[in-house]
C-alpha cells in the first residue's frame, strides 16, 4: 500500500509544480518506459527507494496530506499507520524476531486503548509490561524462538505460528481425530 502510494505521490508532485532533481526524472523515464528491461527497471526503482530526493518529496508529500486536515485523509493515514503495525506484528512473529514482536505490541497500545475492544486496551498493557520485564534467562528463551515456533525452521513458513496458536490448533485437530474416532 505504501509503494503504491508512494507512487502517486511522486506523480503528483511532478505534474503539479515539485522541484524534482534530473536524476529523480531519468530513473522515472527508464520505469515508464515499455522497453526497459526487468532489470532495468529494478535497478530504477532501487535507486529511486534510496535517493534521499525522494525520500524528501514523499516526507513533504506525506505532511502535506496529514496537515490537509480533511476527515478523509486522517482516515486512511491512521489505517496505513494501523495496518503496518499489524503487518510488524505479524513479521515479527514469523521470523521469530521478539525484540520486533515487543516493539509492535507497544506501537498498538494507543489504537488498543482508543477502540477498546473486548478490553483489550486495559489488559494489553499489562500484558506488554510483563513481557518487557521478564528475567533475563527467560527473554533470553524468548529471542531463541521461544516466540514462535516452526516445524521446518523456516521463516514465514506455514508452520511458523506463535505457540498459543499453535496449541490451540494441535488441541482442535486431536478433538476432531478424537470424535472422528468416536464415530466409526
Amino acid at each position: 500500500m505504501y509503494e503504491a502510494l508512494m507512487r502517486r505521490l511522486i506523480l503528483y508532485s511532478l505534474c503539479y509544480g515539485a522541484s524534482v532533481p534530473e536524476d529523480v526524472k531519468c530513473q522515472l523515464v527508464i520505469l515508464r518506459d515499455p522497453s526497459s528491461s526487468f532489470q532495468e527497471c529494478e535497478q530504477s526503482y532501487a535507486l529511486l527507494e534510496s535517493n534521499p530526493n525522494i525520500i524528501t518529496i514523499v516526507a513533504e508529500e506525506f505532511e502535506r496530506i496529514t496537515n490537509s486536515g480533511t476527515p478523509m485523509a486522517k482516515y486512511w493515514m491512521s489505517f496505513l499507520e494501523m495496518t503496518e503495525i499489524l503487518m510488524m506484528n505479524l513479521h515479527a512473529l514469523r521470523t521469530q524476531n521478539w525484540e520486533e514482536f515487543k516493539a509492535s505490541l507497544r506501537l498498538m497500545l494507543p489504537w488498543m486503548q482508543i477502540y477498546d475492544n473486548s478490553k483489550y486496551g486495559r489488559w494489553m498493557v499489562e500484558y506488554w509490561l510483563e513481557l518487557s520485564n521478564l528475567p533475563e534467562e527467560r527473554t533470553a528463551y524468548m529471542r531463541d524462538g521461544l516466540l514462535s515456533q516452526s516445524v521446518t525452521g523456516k521463516p514465514y513458513s506455514m508452520s511458523c505460528l506463535p505457540l498459543d496458536l499453535w496449541i490451540e490448533m494441535t488441541m482442535n485437530k486431536g478433538s476432531k481425530m478424537k470424535a472422528g474416532w468416536l464415530k466409526s
